[in-house]
């Protein structure tokens, strides 16, 4: 959201009430605070979280491996992690990550 109105030279108080409303329209989707990602970025990582699982050993996934595929840092990288706990993708297992529903479709 910061991102946004820095590059844009917006109110960030606009911006934060403008993607609030185009998430309630499902035009992008919140994942954290001030996070907003459209449709297009959100398959593409849960995407990488489904090959993340599917190279795993054991079928997890963990914030270190996500972030080095994201390119992010560590914090981003779980709070993404744990939008995907929220909406049924994945559900946590202590300091990992269980693919629960690799069916489901952003």
């Amino acid at each position: 959201m910061r991102d946004i109105a820095r590059a844009e030279s917006l109110d960030e108080t606009a911006v934060r009430k403008l993607l609030i409303q185009a998430a309630r329209m499902g035009r992008v989707y919140r994942v954290a605070h001030d996070h907003y990602f459209d449709r297009t970025a959100v398959a593409a990582l849960a995407d990488i979280v489904r090959d993340l699982a599917r190279e795993a050993p054991d079928g997890t996934v963990t914030a270190a491996p996500f972030r080095d595929r994201i390119g992010t840092g560590r914090k981003l990288a779980i709070h993404i992690l744990e939008y995907f706990d929220r909406v049924g993708l994945t559900r946590r297992l202590r300091d990992t990550h269980l693919l629960r529903n690799d069916g489901l479709q952003f």
